[in-house]
């Protein structure tokens, strides 16, 4: 439940979490280092204070990460967009080459047919 609710908190949010995620990551080598401290001298609640911190920090850095996610999968998203639209622009022009290829043959058969009809035209002609 933890997780998922301040995934989805990063996940909605519009805010630029990115400056938070610097101060968080310093405040969590900070709480490794009072972590330390704390297993080496007695500190009244020490365990309540870390465990109620390093929720705090933990749930910064999930939404941090799940707003991460999110900008990652719209570049994604907007790369595939870019590429299937390449990769459509490459086959309208392999089926225009084609097309006009198959133009080209069309007009060739048919000048040719023409030609041999002059031919046998003529032919026709020198025989009379």
């Amino acid at each position: 439940m933890f997780v998922a609710g301040f995934g989805a908190a990063g996940y909605g949010t519009r805010r630029d979490l990115s400056k938070l995620a610097r101060g968080l990551f310093w405040a969590l080598l900070a709480l490794v280092v009072f972590g330390v401290i704390a297993a080496a001298v007695q500190i009244p609640n020490g365990s309540v204070i870390y465990a109620v911190v390093g929720l705090v920090l933990f749930a910064g850095l999930i939404a941090y990460d799940f707003q991460r996610l999110r900008q990652a999968s719209i570049t994604h998203a907007r790369a595939a967009v870019a590429v299937l639209a390449a990769h459509r622009a490459v086959q309208a022009q392999r089926w225009q080459a084609e097309h006009d290829d198959a133009e080209r043959a069309a007009r060739w058969h048919a000048d040719d047919r023409h030609r041999a009809d002059a031919r046998s035209d003529a032919e026709g002609m020198c025989l009379q």
